[in-house]
């Protein structure tokens, strides 16, 4: 679900301007920093990662693998090459997207690659060390929260994340995104 996390990334900074800035882009409050519009934005973007994977995991197609069944490498490629388009699409519109990005992205990029990769080192790099889910750092994850909220919320419902029919939630998502950073791009600029 790159491609949501990257969109709700940049509309979270639209969000952190709306909450600070009148629509004439004056601060609300005359005693908060000028910058506080991003230190807001950020960290929507970053708690909105457990939340969509929470949702992504029940609600959306998750089975996508560079290297599973044609389905699920397509999928998984399609959704890199958007996710990808949507980086550069972003960073030409406005280089302060990268900060919502990045806090967006932020559970995947500490868990998939710096706590796996620091537990493949220590273990030689073994064969298959990108299965291996950063199993000696687990207490580390950032992913935690997710899973907390899963297990809380949705304790014993049924999952649709290994239905391919569940990735039109997942399209639909995307379309929502797409046309709610629409709104926000014209009518909630940001214009500092």
């Amino acid at each position: 679900m790159f491609p949501v996390h990257i969109l709700v990334g940049i509309c979270s900074l639209h969000l952190g301007f709306i909450l600070t800035h009148t629509k004439k882009g004056q601060l609300r409050w005359k005693k908060i920093p000028e910058y506080s519009w991003l230190i807001i934005g950020i960290s929507i973007a970053f708690f909105s990662h457990a939340i969509i994977d929470t949702i992504g995991t029940m609600y959306t197609y998750h089975e996508a693998s560079p290297t599973g069944p044609l389905f699920s490498t397509t999928v998984y490629y399609l959704w890199t090459l958007l996710s990808m388009y949507l980086i550069y699409f972003a960073l030409n519109e406005d280089f302060r997207y990268i900060y919502g990005i990045v806090a967006a992205l932020f559970f995947d990029i500490w868990d998939h690659f710096v706590l796996r990769v620091i537990s493949c080192s220590i273990d030689g790099y073994p064969e298959g060390c990108m299965n291996l889910y950063a199993n000696r750092f687990s207490y580390l994850q950032i992913h935690n929260l997710e899973w907390e909220i899963l297990y809380f919320t949705f304790n014993g419902m049924k999952r649709y994340n290994h239905n391919k029919f569940f990735l039109i939630v997942e399209v639909l998502i995307l379309l929502f995104l797409i046309y709610l950073y629409r709104i926000f791009r014209i009518k909630n600029p940001i214009q500092t």
